[in-house]
């Protein structure tokens, strides 16, 4: 069996992260890929999410060899349900952010 791993390159304008979350098949970030500024909280700018993005964070190590790759083959299956979970925070509307003060309530 000949093992074969090709680079794909893609660049995004990361405008925050979100947060990691870790699967069986490695580690993902959540980035902010748009927003819109919605106004300003005590003179601030407030952006609101416009869209997010999961990236793996990992994906090249655990893909080094074909063993590996054979191991993540029997692991897609739950793999493609948490993704499908995570494709729904991704289309999440109505979340807010500020980059010089804390929006959240105490």
């Amino acid at each position: 069996m000949s093992c074969a791993f090709q680079w794909t390159t893609k660049v995004f304008i990361i405008y925050g992260v979100v947060g990691t979350i870790r699967l069986l098949a490695g580690t993902y970030l959540l980035v902010i890929t748009s927003r819109k500024e919605v106004g300003t909280y005590l003179g601030f700018p407030v952006f609101r999410v416009m869209s997010m993005k999961f990236m793996a964070c990992n994906g090249i190590l655990r893909l080094s060899s074909c063993q590996e790759r054979n191991n993540r083959f029997c692991r897609k299956r739950d793999e493609a349900y948490f993704m499908s979970l995570l494709r729904t925070v991704e289309s999440t509307l109505g979340l807010y952010y500020s980059y010089e003060t804390d929006l959240t309530l105490k």
